[in-house]
């Protein structure tokens, strides 16, 4: 993903969008890495 400042991405936020993604596209049990980086 980029945003303006990763360095501000919390973590709280990151488990909110690997949970969304894994329920929006049924990866349940599948590993996801999640990379915030800089526009």
């Amino acid at each position: 993903f980029f945003c303006n400042l990763p360095q501000y991405v919390k973590r709280p936020y990151m488990r909110y969008l690997e949970n969304q993604i894994r329920e929006k596209f049924a990866f349940t049990g599948v590993p996801l890495q999640i990379f915030m980086r800089k526009k």
